[in-house]
Formats: C-alpha cells, structure tokens, sequence
C-alpha cells in the first residue's frame, strides 16, 4: 500500500511559502481583481445572454475569493 502524505497542498500555501510551482504572491493577490475586471469588461464588449451570465458568475467568484480572504485575514 502506497503511504500517503500528510502535508496539504494549495495554491494560497503555495503562495503564502514560496514554494516552488506556486503563483508569484502578486499574481495571487491580484486574482480577484482580475477576475471582477475580466467580468466587467466582457459585460461591456459581448452582447450576448450566455456570455452575461458567465461573466456575471465569474465577477461573482472574484467577489466571492475577496470576502473569503477578508474574512480570514480578520480572523473569522
């Protein structure tokens, strides 16, 4: 039977350490921007309904990546 780590892998420790083959911590901290700007954007250059609602979920991501670090940076 293969013996299995114990140590947790994610992109946010990865970062946080880094450890090689994470993000560059700007770019991680820069995600959610990029991601609500990349929302915003093809809000206002597509017109088409599909592409309204992924880029309405997308900015909701972002939306949703910020309030979770906020939230864990204030410690609750």
């Amino acid at each position: 039977m293969a013996q299995r780590s114990r140590t947790r892998y994610s992109v946010a420790g990865a970062a946080a350490k880094g450890v090689e083959g994470g993000l560059p911590r700007p770019l991680y901290e820069a995600l959610p921007v990029l991601y609500i700007g990349a929302a915003v954007a093809f809000l206002y250059l597509v017109e088409s309904p599909l592409v309204f609602l992924s880029s309405a979920l997308f900015g909701a991501a972002g939306m949703g990546v910020l309030w979770m670090r906020f939230q864990a940076r204030r410690g609750g």
